[in-house]
């Protein structure tokens, strides 16, 4: 990064990165599959779980001077916001996924590393690392603790006008 660390924690996890722009026909993928894996337990996580556990996380264990700490160049998120703006539509789920990695990925790298120097935060953070997932319904990334290498987290990127109610009740029936 070129230039003076002048965006701290707080603010670079409050970028709104864009999301892909959506083909709206069908393609030719399917999330129907023979060999797809029955699921013990599937719990559907709505945005308003996803903001109620992170606001927890975050007033409840995030320390005020790990909110503070300057850790990117403003600049540097601007030109990947804008980049991101311009991607083609996305067809595929490589699309979808080059531009997960490119923004909410990337800004947890930064916000969790010490790349420039810049303070680590003060309780431990998995890292978000692309699985080469070779069987059907492993992940597409895992999050993972750095010390121990547990896996903490999973994440899906989906070519979204594949998945349906019906694709879903399938998934939960196996």
């Amino acid at each position: 990064m070129a230039g003076h660390l002048d965006c701290d924690r707080s603010s670079l996890l409050n970028y709104e990165f864009p999301l892909p722009i959506f083909y709206q026909g069908h393609t030719t993928g399917s999330t129907n599959s023979a060999w797809s894996q029955p699921r013990t337990t599937l719990h559907y996580w709505t945005p308003p779980d996803i903001a109620t556990a992170f606001r927890q996380y975050w007033d409840g264990t995030v320390t005020v001077n790990d909110k503070s700490h300057p850790v990117a160049c403003r600049a540097v998120i601007d030109w990947t916001i804008t980049t991101i703006r311009q991607e083609p539509v996305a067809t595929i789920e490589a699309d979808v996924r080059r531009i997960f990695e490119l923004g909410i990925s990337s800004a947890h790298r930064i916000a969790i590393s010490n790349d420039h120097n810049q303070q680590l935060p003060s309780d431990p953070h998995s890292t978000i690392r692309p699985y080469q997932n070779v069987v059907f319904g492993e992940p597409d990334y895992l999050l993972r603790n750095p010390y121990t290498n547990q896996v903490t987290g999973i994440c899906e990127a989906k070519s979204p006008w594949n998945i349906g109610p019906s694709e879903i009740d399938d998934v939960i029936t196996g």
